[in-house]
């Protein structure tokens, strides 16, 4: 009878370990599109700033910018303390990294932009392009992979 006693209490922690698995699924699956959604409309409002960055002063320009690399570094923090299903997780630390480019960039067009630097900001807008697109593959990757959890 004691044997069956422990079989039955294996059994029950085994169960409650593998509902564990679906409910940490679950709360990836809830918390990760709210972190998409916000860096696809914060994406939007950088390609606007930087398609009307000529009717903007330096100054407003240095804030705006600085203000977008700190909402981008607050997203990527958000992001990185998820805890990502593990087949998930090098799709999420990809996200990461290269939300982590993309901030760098947008502090280095806020700074370019402090100092009247039109080469730098035009050098730091180059990165700011290549490392978004690598930012959107990698949110759409996880993304996708998040939809099939």
């Amino acid at each position: 009878m004691r044997s069956l006693a422990i079989l039955v209490s294996l059994l029950v922690a085994l169960a409650a370990a593998g509902c564990g698995g679906d409910d940490a699924e679950d709360t990836y699956k809830n918390d990760f599109p709210p972190i998409s959604g916000q860096l696809v409309s914060l994406g939007n409002q950088i390609g606007e700033s930087i398609q009307g960055a000529s009717q903007s002063s330096d100054e407003q320009l240095a804030d705006d910018f600085g203000n977008y690399a700190k909402e981008l570094g607050d997203l990527q923090q958000q992001l990185d303390e998820l805890e990502p299903p593990d087949d998930l997780a090098g799709d999420q630390d990809a996200l990461v990294s290269a939300m982590g480019e993309a901030q760098g960039a947008l502090e280095d067009i806020a700074g370019a932009a402090e100092q009247g630097d039109p080469d730098a900001a035009r050098d730091a807008t180059t990165q700011l392009i290549r490392s978004s697109g690598q930012l959107r593959d990698s949110r759409r990757t996880l993304a996708r992979a998040v939809r099939e959890l």
